[in-house]
């Protein structure tokens, strides 16, 4: 059974799951949010807040969902995929991490 949490910042407005969807929440019904994939192959979602769009990958609303606090938000900046499934985003196969060190993972697999 999945676990769901208010997004932080859209508190009523839209939940994550700890899977990896996200829904929005209209009159005590959910919606699931159609994800998308961008140029980089991540997943992303577009939400709405007073009548602005904001494009959000999945991955990052997870983690900011479910994730304990980054202990130190200026270092640990991205959300690395452990398996290096960019459509993997359930909460247990997330990780907060530097950027330099995200972008290791990310050169290693290309060799």
């Amino acid at each position: 059974m999945a676990t769901w949490k208010d997004i932080p910042g859209y508190e009523g407005l839209y939940e994550a799951s700890d899977g990896g969807s996200i829904v929005s929440c209209n009159n005590q019904r959910r919606t699931f949010k159609v994800q998308y994939h961008n140029e980089k192959g991540y997943l992303k979602v577009d939400l709405w807040k007073d009548g602005k769009r904001k494009h959000w990958k999945v991955s990052r609303l997870i983690a900011l969902t479910f994730l304990p606090e980054n202990q130190d938000p200026e270092y640990l900046t991205d959300v690395h995929h452990k398996d290096e499934d960019k459509d993997n985003n359930r909460d247990t196969n997330l990780e907060w991490c530097p950027h330099d060190e995200n972008v290791r993972y990310s050169t290693k697999k290309r060799k």
